[in-house]
């Protein structure tokens, strides 16, 4: 079964590595392959955008509410840019793969994508 990154379309063997810059990654490390679905275990490395330092950035936009009643508000809100970026977390984890076989064309080969 061939494992292909769904964002890059890169072939993704067991130890691989993908590297999606600002120092995200995924490596896959094992595959447990089926003839329907298949699942991998992968490590992700990602930023916790929650722990995100932000601040207003002096601009602001318009919000606008519609009610059903046919009211309309619309509020100032200030926009924020991120100071300093959440810090890398690395976890480890089983996600389902989606499993394909291709057109006859191709000879039916049998194809899992890592939605990333």
């Amino acid at each position: 079964m061939k494992v292909i990154d769904a964002r890059s379309g890169r072939e993704v063997k067991i130890g691989d590595t993908i590297d999606w810059g600002d120092g995200e990654q995924i490596t896959l490390l094992d595959v447990d392959p089926g003839l329907f679905s298949a699942s991998a275990i992968v490590r992700i490395t990602h930023r916790d955008h929650s722990k995100s330092v932000l601040e207003p950035s002096g601009e602001s936009t318009e919000i606008v509410g519609y009610y059903n009643d046919g009211r309309v508000e619309a509020v100032q809100s200030p926009l924020l840019r991120v100071v300093k970026p959440g810090p890398l977390v690395t976890i480890v984890r089983e996600i389902p793969l989606q499993v394909k076989w291709t057109h006859p064309r191709f000879f039916f080969q049998h194809v899992a994508f890592i939605a990333s």
